[in-house]
């Protein structure tokens, strides 16, 4: 997207497109973006913003900025927003007197193993109640401000 938008392309074209794509941001690594790039183009030209190509090192040393200096530990994927942010700053392509909102989320762990039972609510007389009587965590969370009264 970086080239695309930098030789003023409003597609990407196939010298764009990296067929194996590889790197620590595992949330960004398509390879071939060109269903996403028109649009996305079309909110940068919008927002007047730009693209910006950044390291590993560059993304490393954004998510070691946000843990030392926020206590938050963001994804990779999330902290090459940033990197992208700093970058513009040092090269003085960042207008200063502007509010920017850069979305850190996640984090790059493993994912939590499934849940081993579902808790299933159903209908009854016009309202929800747990399915499975025997269900005590359901029935715990479903209980109505009266019944945790009484």
């Amino acid at each position: 997207m970086v080239r695309a938008f930098g030789d003023g392309s409003p597609v990407i074209r196939p010298g764009d497109v990296v067929r194996q794509p590889t790197g620590i941001a595992e949330a960004i690594l398509r390879g071939d973006p060109t269903k996403a790039y028109p649009h996305v183009r079309e909110i940068v030209i919008e927002s007047h913003g730009t693209f910006v190509a950044v390291s590993e090192a560059d993304i490393r040393e954004a998510r070691r900025m946000v843990e030392e200096l926020e206590g938050l530990s963001p994804c990779f994927s999330a902290s090459a927003a940033l990197a992208g942010v700093i970058r513009l700053v040092r090269r003085g392509d960042f207008p200063k007197g502007d509010t920017v909102v850069v979305n850190l989320t996640g984090s790059d762990r493993k994912p939590a193993p499934a849940a081993t039972r579902i808790h299933w609510l159903r209908a009854a007389g016009g309202e929800w109640e747990p399915e499975d009587s025997d269900d005590e965590v359901t029935q715990a969370v479903w209980q109505t401000p009266a019944e945790v009264r009484s």
